[in-house]
């Protein structure tokens, strides 16, 4: 029995023909009125400066190259420690390997010295564990490596107190050199994410990570490391907050822009390991439980952006020392995307969204301006030590303040439904843009 083609006897709408339906629906006295309230009613303009439209096509995804594919599914789930004892630190560790975390991170960014033997202990060095030390920790970090800890030191590059010296690059060389290139143990991690929970827009915290990245590709090449090696030891990490559609769409523009850099470099097919993280300036004491769910979008959110890595951070971490019961939630959080809502079982769930095809150009378009426009006033350090990169993002952060301020920007049990008794909005929302950022 032959099955008809039942959607071959209507012919394609094009996507004009679309929007002059939808103006011809809207009640008003005239065109030019109809046309004022598609553009001022229908239409979202965000902070990143993306006019996001009230639908999509196909014709709007034919617009741009397909986004370059992740290949493989599923994610790596990670938890960070800060360790305060190095015994206590690594029973947590414990604690979370067995509840399903694939990485732990130690962080030891405000901890030096640490023997690593008690840290360590029971955990094999080249399996899920990591140490992460600060942008200025080089000596000590090669000290690690040749005392058995090789393959998981890492440095956080952009935590320092200010611009790295040339003693500094010649450390990264020396660790990157003997970087084993391991998943979710990169030695040179460029962390993002601050820039988002300092009120960033989306476009920032790509820009500025690529900027950032960029440098240490120049510096370390002109140490003799060839760009591939940079590459295939670099983590870029970017924060992942509620507003969910354009989360995943930055996940996706930071592979597009990672593969523009590549290009730029002779890096066929050039792959950075890439880690998300649940933000952090959206997670209030009041109505706390809320942040579990936020959590849980934001988590989300990076894995379908197509995140190597994901951390989800325990719902009172920016508060209090997160406790037995927070740090098992957040575990959960990857155990129910994983094995309740299948996400790991597909490569790139959004690609094809014409949407999100849409979104993640527009985002990476708008990034590579700001890269380039960081890039003309001599690359990353000179645009933080002139204020370029603060006064962008303190510029864009008093804009969502205002929006958040006046009810227009909404956060649930905060500016919003709050909960009995409860107060409205802090003083300070967002995290202060650190040091080195």
């Amino acid at each position: 029995m032959e099955h008809e083609a039942l959607f071959d006897h209507f012919p394609p709408t094009a996507q004009a023909a679309w929007k002059k339906q939808i103006i011809k629906e809207i009640k008003a006295a005239t065109d030019a009125e109809k046309e004022a309230f598609f553009d001022r009613k229908l239409r979202w303009r965000t902070p990143e400066g993306v006019v996001v439209e009230p639908f999509y096509t196909p014709e709007s995804a034919a617009l741009f190259p397909a986004v370059p594919l992740r290949e493989k599914a599923g994610w790596r789930g990670r938890e960070e420690i800060t360790v305060q004892t190095a015994e206590a630190a690594n029973r947590l560790a414990g604690e979370a390997l067995a509840g399903g975390i694939e990485d732990v991170s130690f962080d030891l960014r405000r901890n030096l010295p640490v023997q690593p033997e008690p840290l360590l202990a029971g955990l094999s060095p080249g399996g899920p564990v990591r140490l992460l030390l600060d942008g200025t920790s080089l000596n000590a970090g090669l000290q690690l490596a040749d005392n058995g800890a090789g393959g998981v030191v890492a440095v956080d590059w952009l935590s320092r107190p200010g611009a790295p010296e040339a003693a500094h690059y010649d450390g990264l060389a020396g660790l990157v050199r003997g970087g084993k290139a391991l998943p979710g143990k990169r030695p040179l991690v460029i962390g993002g994410g601050s820039f988002q929970d300092a009120g960033a827009a989306a476009t920032q915290e790509l820009a500025f990570t690529l900027a950032a990245f960029v440098d240490c590709v120049d510096q370390l090449t002109d140490r003799g490391l060839d760009a591939g090696t940079v590459f295939a030891n670099t983590e870029l990490s970017l924060a992942a907050d509620t507003n969910f559609f354009f989360q995943v769409a930055k996940f996706r523009a930071l592979r597009v822009l990672a593969g523009q850099v590549g290009a730029a470099y002779g890096v066929q097919g050039a792959t950075v390991e890439v880690h998300g993280r649940t933000a952090r300036w959206n997670k209030f004491r009041q109505d706390a439980y809320n942040n579990m769910l936020r959590a849980t979008l934001e988590g989300m959110a990076a894995v379908l952006g197509g995140c190597d890595t994901l951390t989800v951070e325990p719902y009172n971490a920016r508060f209090a020392e997160p406790d037995a019961l927070s740090r098992r939630v957040a575990r959960n959080v990857h155990a129910i995307l994983r094995e309740e809502s299948y996400l790991a079982k597909v490569a790139d769930p959004a690609a094809g969204a014409y949407y999100l095809e849409n979104t993640t150009y527009a985002l990476a378009g708008r990034a590579w301006e700001l890269f380039q426009a960081v890039e003309g006033q001599g690359g990353y350090w000179a645009a933080q030590r002139n204020g370029f990169i603060r006064r962008e993002t303190e510029q864009v952060r008093a804009q969502r303040e205002a929006a958040l301020r006046s009810g227009e920007g909404v956060l649930v049990g905060i500016n919003k439904y709050l909960p009995q008794g409860g107060a409205n909005l802090p003083e300070a929302l967002f995290e202060p843009l650190p040091e080195g950022y």
